[in-house]
């Protein structure tokens, strides 16, 4: 919960999630409150020009799809990953 915490300090919105990754409030701008639900998500996007790859990884059925993509960004731009 620190992060959560942290996160919203920066400014971001976070709100509390469903197992279908939906929000579980009918409003998350500038939600504060309770976050007890499946998860958290975080609003991206916006004023803070913040974007997300989301890795199911419940489908590698090789278990190795991030270490590969990190891989292919180390060969592309060996930086990029020290900036997300």
């Amino acid at each position: 919960m620190d992060q959560v915490y942290k996160l919203r300090e920066l400014g971001y919105n976070v709100f509390p999630i469903n197992k279908t990754k939906n929000p579980i409030v009918t409003s998350w701008y500038n939600y504060l409150g309770p976050l007890d639900g499946y998860g958290i998500g975080l609003e991206l996007g916006g004023k803070w020009g913040t974007e997300a790859i989301d890795f199911d990884l419940k489908y590698d059925l090789t278990k190795t799809m991030f270490k590969d993509y990190c891989a292919r960004v180390m060969e592309l731009s060996p930086d990029l990953l020290k900036k997300m």
